[in-house]
């Protein structure tokens, strides 16, 4: 072996960033929609969490079905 970091797949999944990076009151960036905690956790999560982060969301999106 290279002794070079090996990536896994999950880490490939790509980030829902928009480079719009402000959080409103309810610690809910603007741009993506995910919360600083999501946002920081981003790189550590495996795939499955990624997903639940991304349907959380689409929840959050205006417009969605879902958001309040």
């Amino acid at each position: 072996m290279s002794g070079g970091k090996t990536v896994s797949v999950d880490s490939q999944m790509a980030s829902p960033c928009t480079g719009l990076c402000k959080l409103d009151a309810n610690n809910v960036c603007l741009g993506c929609f995910r919360t600083g905690h999501e946002i920081r956790a981003w790189r550590d999560l495996d795939s499955a969490q990624k997903s639940d982060v991304l349907e959380r969301v689409k929840e959050r999106k205006p417009g969605s079905d879902t958001a309040d």
